[in-house]
């Protein structure tokens, strides 16, 4: 009699998890992107806003720099690699291995893998800004 009973409630509880009501979904992680804002001009850098943005298509940040200009950012695809943003103003990719920017750049598309991050600067010589970008 104990062995039906306990095989019932193992049967119970199975059931239980499969549909769901014993599993805490507070665990379940949720994939966002980190902006960080980077503001330079001849004189100074300095460390701008961070802001967040879940991973949802059609979801969009816009960031207001101290010279009024709004970056948007917004999320065009996701999956569970990578995602593609989109800017409403043409940006160039900052890489480490070089220095100096693409100011001809018309790239307002740009794909980030998982775990990495990449960093977008404005278009400008004399003072502007960069944003980098990390996808957790």
């Amino acid at each position: 009699m104990k062995k039906i009973l306990i095989i019932g409630v193992g049967i119970f509880i199975a059931l239980f998890i499969g549909m769901g009501f014993l599993t805490n979904k507070d665990t379940e992680v949720s994939h966002h992107l980190i902006v960080t804002e980077v503001l330079w001009n001849e004189y100074s850098i300095s460390e701008g806003k961070t802001v967040e943005i879940d991973l949802t298509k059609g979801n969009e940040i816009k960031i207001n720099n101290d010279w009024n200009e709004v970056l948007t950012i917004e999320v065009i695809e996701e999956n569970k690699k990578s995602v593609v943003i989109k800017t409403n103003q043409a940006m160039s990719i900052q890489k480490e291995s070089q220095s100096g920017i693409n100011l001809k750049s018309n790239d307002t598309d740009f794909i980030l893998k998982k775990g990495n991050s990449i960093k977008l600067s404005t278009l400008t010589m004399d003072a502007g800004a960069v944003y980098k970008i990390e996808y957790k």
